[in-house]
């Protein structure tokens, strides 16, 4: 992980099925998407940043779905 995530308020994780697992962090009014891939080198890579008009107070993740509240 890096430094975007630093001051997330709220996370999710979406073990759906291996080998891959996401991660899903709001920070302010941004989420920050993560994917971990054990078929790779094993490590939780950047996917991708997405901006929401107000801060979130609360996520879900479901296959490829993000609730955000």
């Amino acid at each position: 992980m890096n430094k975007k995530v630093k001051g997330a308020g709220l996370f999710c994780l979406d073990k759906s099925g291996p080998p891959t697992w996401r991660l899903c962090f709001a920070v302010k009014r941004k989420l920050i998407l993560y994917e971990y891939d054990n078929l790779n080198d094993g490590d939780w890579v950047f996917t991708k940043e997405l901006a929401v008009p107000e801060q979130c107070s609360a996520i879900c993740m479901y296959d490829d779905s993000i609730c955000v509240g």
